[in-house]
């Protein structure tokens, strides 16, 4: 959704106050007016069960980082994302 996009960590090893890396993020659409975005929906596996939501999570992470690394916009030190 142009102009409604939200950083989305992938739904693995976090919980208990804990994060995921910020290295495993990628954009999803936000919950807008009332319309829920896709970002809600991975994060309640509605797109998929947590095995599927992984698989996407962890491919949407690296198409992110190897779009963002191709236009000059990750710094020399942080790593691609591992999983």
């Amino acid at each position: 959704r142009d102009g409604a996009s939200q950083a989305s960590h992938i739904n693995r090893g976090k919980g208990l106050a804990l994060k995921a890396s910020d290295n495993k993020t990628f954009p999803l659409c936000a919950t807008v007016g009332g319309q829920q975005g896709c970002h809600e929906l991975y994060d309640q596996y509605k797109l998929g069960d947590k095995h599927a939501s992984a698989e996407m999570g962890q491919r949407w992470a690296i198409q992110t980082y190897n779009t963002l690394k191709r236009a000059g916009q990750v710094p020399m030190n942080v790593p691609a994302p591992k999983f």
